[in-house]
């Protein structure tokens, strides 16, 4: 049972992660992943990450760089569970580049909706943040502000949440955007700059971004094209 509001776990399931497909994962795929069981699911979706290809039971939603462009190539959108669990895997695969307008509006049409319709009991996510721009191993471009806004999101739509760490290979940008999170989730306001402590030893000055991506503005239309699939 979990009992509290909300709980952040600063690792990653071992073995298989939560995902609709048959193959098992590798390192270096950049998702925000979500975990949706009703009551009836709760221990298994929590317990048996391996079965959730097969559960009805089980919603999960991934919102990832596009499998084409990137190891190991999975996660298309025709990869939506097996079996009973037949529709109840959605991927959403998003081409590099994507930044945090075109990646929020992508979450605003696909995760709500699924959400409100299935209305889990409790929604366990994967926070990868090899989402950012200056991740070295993918190409997504959010900010760390496009990540607190995805927090916030989730935090709007979950009755209860459990989040694990996820993806995420800049030293920089992990522990700020991890600080972020568990903001969001408990409800604490963070100060703008880093600890003095933290600056000496880490370097940095501020708890956001000092700087932004330059986006490709003609991906908007391909990404909404992408979305209209769904």
């Amino acid at each position: 049972d979990v009992r509290g509001e909300q709980l952040l776990g600063p690792v990653r399931p071992a073995g298989r992660r939560p995902r609709p497909v048959r193959d098992p994962p590798s390192g270096g795929r950049p998702a925000d992943r979500h975990l949706l069981p009703p009551p009836a699911a709760r221990t298994a979706g929590l317990r048996r990450f391996e079965a959730l290809d097969d559960l009805d039971r089980v919603l999960t939603i991934s919102i990832h760089q596009d499998g084409r462009t990137l190891f190991p190539g999975t996660g298309g959108l025709d990869e939506i569970g097996r079996s009973k669990g037949k529709g109840f895997g959605v991927n959403l695969p998003l081409p590099p580049g994507t930044g945090d307008e075109i990646y929020l509006w992508a979450f605003d049409q696909i995760v709500p909706p699924l959400v409100t319709r299935f209305r889990p009991d409790v929604v366990v996510t994967q926070l990868g943040v090899d989402t950012h721009f200056l991740d070295p191993l993918a190409e997504l471009m959010l900010t760390t502000r496009g990540q607190e806004a995805v927090f916030r999101r989730l935090a709007r739509l979950a009755p209860r949440w459990l989040a694990l760490g996820g993806g995420g290979y800049n030293i920089d940008v992990v522990p700020r955007a991890w600080s972020l999170a568990l903001g969001v989730m408990t409800g604490v306001e963070l100060p703008p700059e880093l600890p003095l402590e933290y600056r000496q030893h880490y370097g940095g000055t501020t708890l956001h971004d000092d700087s932004s991506p330059r986006l490709d503005p003609d991906l908007q239309a391909g990404v909404r094209e992408i979305v209209g699939d769904r």
